[in-house]
């Protein structure tokens, strides 16, 4: 378990939690067998181990051999220990289904599940600032036996400490849970794959790999001045039945303020808003996409300069159902979503900034000025790191509803791999409906100005021309310069 500040201080509860889960299960299953929670609790058992059966079935079938070294290697390893028979296959449950459920081993497993019958680890500085207060007048334990305080592991003489759990701590973990409701098994995963055929529109001949086959372009599909653009490409190489769509969200909020002229500028501000704001998103939809991620399906937000870039990818089936509902819930962000998360991302994004320094290599820092050169966004760590302790949550709310009252926001999309033409239209058009329904709904703020520069180093080259960015020396009377690139259009 990864632990905030204020985690760490409640790490014993924690631990209560993982132990009440264990007595969840115990209960569902070790009561009387005629009684309905226990044949209900054994029914969702069963149901779970069908599930992952279906899904570990699915990866061994989808899953390509991966670079030749690597692979080879493994396999040679897994066949000295498990024979050429079941060198592929150890470890996924190919041939299980609910019938198949070892009731009597899990029982005996859940059973161990409990504070009498467990190790716990700490890996923190706390933990170790704790143990050096306990065991403080005692020295390293170099003999044969053993005794709690500090120990030395005898390949890398790392020190570290054991001790024993405190008997208040394990009447606590012992005792039942008073909000029986706060655990539960989780519901039927409803973003299992329910096919895996090949899209209709794919020839014959490209039912089967083509790795050797060129690669086409994607083709334009919708090219609309006031929604955007849809690029597709059907997938004819690889015969897989997975998909990936990438949905630009072009607009300028994303890390630029507009001047009272109507133009345009980078503001910090907004691209530390920005940054929260994906962030906040993704811990927010962490329990919502579990399910999708079990299944084989995985998300990403991010932003760049031209707007927020979400990416989903995965078995085609479920795809699009998956990717719309991030949209919605994108669009909709709330407060109420949003809080319980704010001051686990905030610590997180603080904590990486102090440590930037302390921690990168010295090519990563020199990477970070050569970039503050360059570029001419910002002034660095220092001042990301005091925008973003002042950061509140409501910052977070204003920007959410400032991007969304772009009306010249567009909808940059290219869905590729196991997906038809129609269903890639059909997806365009329904996340396209919407983004507008959304925008529509708040009152508009931004000025549409046509000349729009995102930033003081952009300039659009006109067809031939010729551009060279120069570094001038301190002494201009010199007249100096390095030329550091050349472009043409």
């Amino acid at each position: 378990m990864n632990l905030t500040a204020d985690g760490e201080e409640r790490w014993k509860d924690v631990v209560k939690v993982i132990f009440d889960y264990g007595n969840m299960l115990s209960n569902a299953l070790n009561e009387d067998d005629t009684t309905d929670t226990c044949k209900e609790g054994e029914k969702k058992l069963r149901r779970i181990w069908e599930e992952v059966a279906k899904l570990d079935r699915i990866r061994f079938d989808q899953t390509s051999p991966g670079a030749v070294y690597s692979f080879s290697s493994s396999v040679a390893q897994s066949i000295s220990k498990h024979g050429t028979e079941q060198c592929l296959s150890i470890g996924s449950m190919l041939n299980e289904s609910s019938d198949t459920f070892p009731l009597d081993d899990v029982k005996q497993f859940i059973n161990g599940i409990n504070p009498s019958n467990c190790f716990i680890e700490r890996c923190s500085q706390q933990a170790w600032d704790e143990m050096e207060t306990v065991y403080k007048d005692d020295e390293n334990n170099n003999s044969n036996e053993f005794k709690f305080g500090k120990q030395t592991e005898q390949w890398y003489s790392v020190d570290y400490y054991v001790s024993p759990v405190d008997d208040e701590d394990v009447v606590q973990w012992e005792s039942k849970n008073t909000d029986e409701t706060s655990l539960h098994l989780p519901e039927p995963n409803r973003y299992i794959p329910r096919s895996l055929d090949l899209c209709e529109d794919l020839p014959p001949e490209a039912r089967e790999q083509r790795i050797d086959k060129p690669i086409e372009p994607p083709n334009l599909l919708v090219n609309k001045s006031n929604i955007g653009r849809l690029w597709h490409r059907l997938d004819d190489r690889y015969a897989l039945p997975k998909s990936s769509v990438t949905i630009l969200l072009r607009t300028a909020t994303s890390e630029n303020k507009q001047q009272s002229n109507g133009s345009w500028q980078y503001d910090p501000y907004h691209s530390i808003r920005s940054r929260y704001l994906t962030s906040l998103f993704s811990d927010a939809q962490a329990q919502e996409t579990y399910d999708a991620y079990i299944a084989g399906l995985g998300f990403s937000l991010s932003k760049t300069s031209s707007g927020f870039t979400l990416t989903v990818s995965g078995y085609s089936d479920r795809l699009s159902d998956f990717a719309l509902k991030l949209i919605v819930d994108l669009c909709n962000v709330n407060e109420g979503l949003l809080k319980p998360h704010f001051d686990t991302t905030k610590d997180k994004f603080v904590r990486s900034l102090k440590g930037f320094f302390q921690s990168s290599r010295a090519d990563s820092l020199a990477l970070h000025y050569r970039n503050l050169l360059m570029v001419g966004k910002g002034r660095g760590i220092e001042e990301n790191l005091e925008i973003a302790e002042s950061m509140v949550l409501d910052d977070i709310m204003k920007h959410h509803e400032e991007i969304f009252s772009d009306t010249n926001m567009l909808v940059e999309c290219f869905y590729t791999g196991n997906v038809g033409k129609e269903a890639a239209e059909g997806f365009f058009s329904k996340a396209t409906d919407i983004i507008k329904a959304r925008r529509s709904r708040v009152e508009t703020t931004i000025k549409v100005k046509s000349e729009y520069i995102p930033g003081p180093l952009e300039r659009r080259l006109l067809p031939g021309e010729d551009y060279e960015l120069h570094f001038h020396s301190q002494n201009e009377k010199e007249g100096k310069s390095l030329c550091l690139s050349r472009l043409r259009l």
